[in-house]
């Protein structure tokens, strides 16, 4: 069974949250610093929800009136393909 830590500080969390949007890498601080680069990568997507950042990041992530991929949908136009 791993090790429990204790809460890494409020300011810390942020301190890296700020290196990681001024361009440094999320494995090049877990090698300087404590954390794993995937907790850090959880406190920068964390710090975004709670910014607001994601929803502007979906919201540029596909034009607009276009349609969430749906499996389905793919399936159904490979199968129209296939058989044409």
């Amino acid at each position: 069974m791993p090790k429990s830590h204790r809460p890494y500080p409020r300011e810390f969390k942020q301190r890296i949250v700020e290196l990681i949007r001024n361009g440094r890498k999320p494995e090049e601080l877990a090698r300087q610093f404590e954390p794993s680069a995937q907790r850090i990568r959880n406190w920068v997507r964390q710090a975004d929800r709670e910014e607001g950042h994601e929803r502007e990041r979906r919201q540029h992530s596909r034009p607009s009136g276009a349609r969430p991929w749906s499996p389905c949908r793919d399936i159904t136009s490979q199968t129209r393909t296939l058989t044409a």
